[in-house]
């Protein structure tokens, strides 16, 4: 397995998760293009240190590579989604 994680090690975080995502809290509802079947919750490592940090679904673990991992970056997008939130 990827990330130097087990199988049982990935089963273990899923349960502890209640097989949802570490942010959004929703389940994977994202499909594998050719099976069509639902994916698997993404393991979210750190790309500096490697360590794992939680399991993700694909949009949340795709939103952070988007952002490069900056909090600063993600931090102003919450104040710009906050800034426009009630003017739409």
């Amino acid at each position: 397995m990827r990330y130097d994680i087990t199988p049982e090690c990935y089963e273990v975080m899923k349960i502890t998760q209640n097989n949802l995502c570490a942010i959004c809290g929703n389940p994977e509802t994202a499909r594998h293009n050719h099976s069509k079947r639902i994916q698997k919750l993404a393991v979210d490592h750190c790309h500096k240190s490697g360590k794992v940090r939680g399991l993700l679904c694909q949009d949340c673990n795709r939103g952070i590579a988007k952002f490069h991992e900056d909090i600063s970056r993600l931090e102003n997008a919450i104040k710009y989604l906050e800034k426009w939130e009630n003017k739409v």
